[in-house]
């Protein structure tokens, strides 16, 4: 865990029948109280009080030395039934507040049988290697990566509790990593920075993506970085835990796409009374791992009523499927920009900002717009300056009238929350705000 000691008091609270509250850690010490008390952790019967004479504030770490100096000596109990709530974990709260999301034991254990709907050669040239990862342990994402090494994959998880570019590739060289994890954001600072090139990344043999939309002028870059892996795109969520898609260049003519469901799961693109779509038409994409039941908000039964119904989970992100089963996000639903009663995938837009050479980083977003009720506009962090005109006149050639942005903000970084997700709705409060400069 490169120093933390914080996991073998998850490992026992477990055990104990508690609940591990996984609050993201880098909200404002008021919100992560007030998260605390909304999922207060259960002591499991007959057990010391860990938590006794221990400070007020988000949740407590101890070293693997009290834990054992704490316990009671003998055999540990393990009055907990697969179906009981092991952790809760919060989502990232990219488009609102955070929701605890309840997992049950059977959740939690699901890696260690799980080959990721990886082909098996590709397990086995990984097998005994080490998976290096920089994923936030208070994700769905960073516990997934603390139980793979608990499965068949036999492999050594090695975090990087914040992620640097040239730290990273600093450790994938000298540890010889098999695995690397990344989100988009981290994998754009490997390109960017040019750290792979003053490092030997040739041990790397799967470079596995999630957590938000991959930039498809990315793909090549990356291809270059890790010359000896497969790339892979994984579609999940924390309210899902596994099930999703992965993608692979190799499948080939299927640009844009997330991939088909991997291992258990199953997909389905709904209208918004939960009706079934044809393949090709855009709705919303629910998924389920078939054998395991939902998950629900914690302390939430009217969240949980809207987005987990009938074993399957409501994503929040619109797609659609193409004949053959595969995958495509379109946006999330609340990131559509509905310009006078047009659908505008605010991915799109931005896929075609990125193929220009100036920009090094980018988001679009709706704003209010008396005529249309909505316009778009794109947040820009740039290599070297552009005008407005000129970046228009680019995008003439690749979008649609409607869908070139009216309003430009120039940042030196987007804001991102721990995952790596833009926070959409604080660019747009800070645009309507007048806090950021912007062009028109």
């Amino acid at each position: 865990m490169d120093g933390d000691q914080r996991v073998p008091a998850e490992v026992e609270e477990v055990v104990l029948h508690a609940h591990p509250v996984q609050p993201q850690r880098f909200l404002p010490q008021r919100r992560q109280r007030s998260l605390q008390v909304g999922a207060r952790r259960h002591e499991g019967p007959g057990q010391p009080a860990l938590c006794e004479g221990r400070p007020d504030g988000p949740g407590w770490h101890a070293t693997l030395a009290e834990l054992e100096e704490s316990g009671a000596p003998g055999p540990i109990q393990t009055p907990a039934e697969p179906e009981d709530v092991a952790e809760i974990l919060f989502t990232s709260g990219t488009t609102g507040s955070p929701k605890g999301v309840a997992c049950r034991h059977l959740h939690v254990t699901q890696p260690l049988t799980d080959s990721h709907g990886w082909p098996p050669e590709w397990w086995q040239a990984c097998a005994d290697g080490v998976y290096l990862h920089a994923n936030a342990v208070s994700t769905a994402g960073g516990q997934l990566r603390l139980l793979e090494p608990l499965g068949p994959q036999r492999m050594t998880a090695l975090a990087q509790p914040r992620f640097d570019p040239e730290r990273f590739c600093r450790l994938a060289e000298e540890h010889r990593a098999a695995v690397v994890q990344l989100v988009p954001a981290m994998a754009s600072s490997i390109v960017d920075s040019e750290a792979y090139r003053r490092h030997d990344l040739s041990s790397v043999r799967v470079v596995s993506l999630g957590c938000a939309p991959l930039p498809m002028a990315l793909t090549p870059k990356l291809a270059s970085a890790f010359p000896n892996a497969h790339l892979v795109n994984m579609y999940e969520l924390s309210e899902a835990r596994y099930a999703g898609t992965a993608f692979t260049p190799e499948d080939g003519g299927k640009d844009g796409s997330v991939g088909m469901p991997r291992g258990a799961s199953q997909v389905r693109i709904t209208d918004d009374s939960g009706g079934d779509l044809a393949s090709g038409v855009v709705g919303e994409v629910r998924v389920r791992w078939a054998g395991l039941p939902a998950q629900h908000y914690f302390g939430d039964a009217a969240a949980t009523a809207r987005v987990f119904a009938d074993g399957w989970t409501r994503t929040g992100d619109a797609g659609y499927l193409d004949p053959d089963g595969c995958l495509y996000i379109v946006d999330r639903l609340k990131d559509v920009i509905i310009k006078g009663g047009i659908n505008i995938s605010s991915v799109e837009v931005e896929n075609a900002l990125r193929e220009h050479p100036a920009v090094a980083d980018c988001a679009v977003f709706g704003v209010p717009d008396q005529t249309h009720g909505e316009d778009v506009a794109a947040a820009l962090v740039l290599r070297r300056p552009i005008s407005p005109r000129d970046m228009r006149g680019f995008l003439t050639a690749r979008l649609a009238p409607h869908q070139i942005p009216k309003r430009f903000v120039h940042l030196a970084a987007l804001p991102r929350n721990r995952s790596g997700k833009v926070v959409k709705h604080e660019l747009r409060a800070r645009l309507l705000a007048g806090a950021a400069t912007h062009s028109r």
